[in-house]
């Protein structure tokens, strides 16, 4: 709690399997009172999965609640006990089909500060090994996406102040890859 702000009440007006939607009136510091409404559940974790070349591995997957398919990084919630290290082994596996020698945590973040109280472990990984993958029925539409624009482009993917599509249709932001991997370095 911040220093000098309490909670009078807290409801839950919804839970569900995975997610709370609280209610709380509070007391700031300066005895005004205001209410927030949010959603907590359990951490995340995404993967930056950086192969040798470069690349980085992301999965192309139809996301309901947003209403389209997305690119993004491999990915998940941490199960009950699971530790966010051992999530992002384990989604890496289950979504791409992708063990990792190593693993490092880059950063721990507030995944929608203002509307949710939950946290995103984002890892790099390194030292990859693609085999099968294990997915779930809600992600049985799940694509692995390697980007490789060589062919079509000798250097590299073309890059501008924002990532291109290469032919793929996969995002390949070589900026941000060496980014990752001086970061990590």
């Amino acid at each position: 709690m911040i220093d000098g702000w309490s909670t009078i009440p807290s409801t839950v007006p919804c839970s569900g399997v995975r997610v709370v939607v609280r209610r709380d009136t509070v007391r700031r510091s300066d005895q005004s009172e205001g209410t927030y409404e949010y959603i907590e559940s359990g951490d995340g974790v995404r993967v930056v999965a950086l192969d040798a070349r470069g690349r980085i591995a992301l999965v192309a997957e139809n996301v309901y609640v947003c209403g389209q398919r997305l690119l993004m990084c491999p990915g998940g919630g941490c199960e009950p006990g699971e530790g966010p290290q051992t999530a992002a082994r384990r989604e890496l596996a289950e979504e791409a089909g992708i063990r990792a020698t190593d693993v490092e945590l880059l950063t721990t973040m507030w995944r929608m500060p203002a509307g949710a109280r939950t946290r995103e472990h984002l890892y790099l990984a390194r030292g990859l090994t693609v085999g099968e993958h294990d997915r779930d029925a809600s992600e049985a539409d799940m694509e692995l996406r390697r980007p490789d624009c060589r062919s079509r482009h000798p250097r590299g993917c073309p890059t501008h102040s924002t990532a291109r599509r290469c032919p793929t249709q996969a995002v390949t932001p070589r900026a941000t890859d060496a980014r990752l991997a001086g970061a990590a370095a």
